[in-house]
């Protein structure tokens, strides 16, 4: 995708004033016009061409443009005709403007006949409208690769530090698990030998719950529920590591570090631990 160059307000007065200029005359032009990446080069002849209707000479411009630098597409210049105060404005298009050899062109003007009778031009005037250069265009597409391989530098950048980033965290979740793990490798393991581990709020709570434990079918599934809904303990999993805090003869207040009740201290027989 080309650039479309746009021209300075001023324009280039490509030949000379035809002051004078007969009927007869071919106005030769042989000149460069102004634009990006060196412009035009264009010869041809203004009024070359005799009606075969009026047999008098008409504005038409037979020639031949090429880029001086660079080729062109899509190119629009303004060919401006002037004898005495009268101007008119004629369009060339060229879809397509070589930089190695000339291009052909006819450019018919028979609306501007009543203008110019029989091709009374006093100058002319050319303007470099639009185009696209294939230098520019060019230009664009290696900018655009350039930004491509930095587009695709930066996404590969950023891979690699979202990878570094989530392995620098796995490790750190794996040296806290391997940390933990040691951790809790050294603590007294509790075991009540049973599904759950009642852990007493108090000495008391304890002998209570040890208590319950002696007893036999329906009495001892309601007093431990008892127990537990008058807040005497907690049940947790079973069995868990857990810091021995102090011991009082038969009971030992520990705090649980794992499972359900993680954090939390109670009393348990000490024959539970090991």
């Amino acid at each position: 995708m080309g650039f479309r160059f746009k021209p300075p307000l001023a324009t280039l007065v490509l030949a000379a004033m035809l002051l004078g200029a007969q009927s007869t005359d071919f106005h030769p032009l042989n000149l460069d016009i102004d634009g990006p990446d060196g412009g035009f080069h264009l010869t041809g002849n203004l009024c070359s061409a005799v009606s075969v209707i009026t047999h008098k000479r008409e504005p038409r411009l037979v020639g031949a443009i090429i880029g001086r630098e660079t080729s062109w597409s899509n190119v629009h210049i303004r060919i401006t005709l002037r004898a005495g105060t009268v101007e008119k404005d004629v369009m060339l298009h060229a879809p397509g403007i070589p930089s190695d050899k000339p291009q052909a062109f006819v450019l018919e003007m028979y609306q501007h006949w009543d203008a110019f009778p029989d091709c009374k031009i006093d100058d002319v005037k050319l303007q470099f409208l639009s185009g696209i250069s294939a230098a520019e265009q060019k230009r664009e597409e290696e900018a655009a690769h350039l930004e491509e391989i930095a587009r695709t530098k930066k996404l590969a950048q950023a891979t690699t530090a979202r990878a570094a980033e989530a392995a620098a965290i796995r490790k750190k979740q794996a040296d806290a698990a391997a940390a933990r793990a040691a951790y809790l490798a050294r603590l007294p393991l509790v075991n009540s030998r049973s599904a759950a581990l009642f852990v007493a709020s108090d000495r008391k709570c304890a002998v209570q719950f040890q208590q319950a434990l002696n007893m036999d079918g329906i009495e001892k599934r309601k007093r431990l529920a008892e127990l537990v809904t008058y807040g005497c303990g907690s049940i947790g999993d079973n069995p868990v590591h857990a810091e021995i805090v102090r011991r009082d003869g038969d009971y030992v207040l520990l705090k649980v570090a794992e499972g359900k009740l993680e954090g939390h201290e109670g009393w348990v027989p000490s024959g539970w631990i090991k």
